[in-house]
């Protein structure tokens, strides 16, 4: 009892000139309490939403939780200051506490667009991986990236109107100072211009595989961002392309190729050159029967050259693989299958081996023809001889 006595007499001394430390202690109490339940409250709603797939309203709340919380605590906090400043030093803040409320309220709001905008891209981008929706994720990135660039122009210009400061000031300075930042910035704008520009004539998206011939870059692309592009090349080693260089350089994007050329060569011996057409119709055969080749194109199938050593049987199509391993696996089956018909036709693959034994049959050849004229001449002269 008299332990009681002298704290509520210690909270009288201190709360002497209108019970500001009471109400201080109410309303941190109060704010504990409300958001506490609050936060009970939207996760309840999100598991509610959750439940019945309704995804569009659980974005909402998953993007509401964070900053309505935050911004709760930032006014009692405000409050409890200029409660205190009022009661023990002076009315000095009241205008200062004023404008704080205002500046919090639009970073809040500016907070929950950001985690909604956020929130409704993953839900997007999941429906398109399940092929729900049309768009491609590159465009999907490019309306996110958009929608924040207007939120926080948007909360820059609300920022300046709470705090009092004209638009027309902000235009003037601008004027005076453009000119230079403009030029001090040049690389900035047009990387920034860039990444722009790809947004809009899309040459490339995410994941696609593209090649920039005249900088000998190539890659899978992982981010397109306002400065810069980031893609992924056979080591698996980060490429940081400024978006400047996409408006200068050719892009080749062999993710978008609706076929893949099959141009091979095939050497069979001199010796078997009357074999050739019977060969070529049995490839040809071959291939007008396969899957993986489309129709509607030309195969070509025809002697390149009759060379030195060999004779060169050229080989083009077309393929409707696009993808790396089913046209490896096409190229493998019409090499083993153009063996196995040269073989069948009773002909050889070309080898160095049988260029070497044809040359040193060739040279044998001549020192015999060479030998025997050299013979010949002797016998003549033999003759020529006794007859004298």
């Amino acid at each position: 009892m008299t332990l009681t006595l002298i704290l509520w007499n210690l909270v009288n001394l201190i709360d002497a000139e209108g019970g500001w430390l009471i109400k201080l202690t109410g309303i941190l109490l109060a704010a504990a309490l409300l958001t506490h339940f609050l936060k009970l409250a939207l996760e309840k709603l999100h598991l509610h939403f959750k439940e019945k797939n309704k995804v569009w309203q659980d974005t909402l709340v998953r993007a509401l939780c964070h900053p309505l919380r935050y911004y709760i605590w930032f006014v009692v906090i405000a409050h409890s200051v200029n409660l205190i400043s009022d009661s023990l030093i002076s009315d000095h803040f009241i205008g200062e506490i004023k404008l704080l409320f205002s500046v919090l309220a639009v970073l809040a709001v500016s907070w929950f667009l950001l985690r909604w905008k956020k929130n409704l891209l993953e839900v997007f981008i999941e429906k398109q991986k399940a092929h729900e929706i049309a768009i491609d994720t590159g465009r999907l990135l490019g309306f996110g990236k958009l929608a924040t660039a207007i939120i926080i122009v948007m909360t820059a210009l609300l920022l300046m109107e709470v705090s009092g400061q004209s638009f027309q000031t902000l235009l003037a300075f601008g004027g005076i100072s453009g000119l230079a930042l403009a030029i001090a910035s040049q690389d900035i704008i047009g990387n920034f211009f860039g990444g722009l520009m790809v947004y809009i004539t899309r040459p490339f998206t995410v994941a696609d595989f593209i090649r920039l011939p005249n900088s000998s870059l190539e890659g899978h692309v992982e981010e397109i961002g306002w400065y810069q592009t980031r893609l992924r090349n056979a080591d698996k080693r980060p490429v940081y392309v400024p978006n400047a260089l996409f408006s200068k350089a050719f892009v080749i994007n062999d993710s978008r190729k609706t076929h893949r050329r099959l141009c091979e060569t095939v050497a069979v011996r001199h010796a078997d050159l009357f074999l050739v057409p019977k060969i070529i119709r049995e490839v040809r055969s071959f291939l007008e029967s396969n899957l993986g080749i489309d129709k509607q194109e030309k195969i070509i199938i025809n002697i390149a050259e009759v060379g030195p050593y060999s004779v060169d049987i050229i080989i083009t199509a077309l393929s409707s693989y696009t993808e790396e391993g089913e046209f490896l696996l096409l190229r493998d089956e019409l090499f083993l299958k153009t063996g196995q018909i040269i073989d069948k036709a009773g002909a050889k693959i070309a080898t160095a081996m049988h260029s070497f034994v044809h040359k040193s049959e060739e040279k044998r050849e001549e020192n015999m023809e060479e030998e025997e004229t050299l013979f010949v001449r002797e016998v003549r002269e033999s003759s020529f001889t006794k007859e004298d």
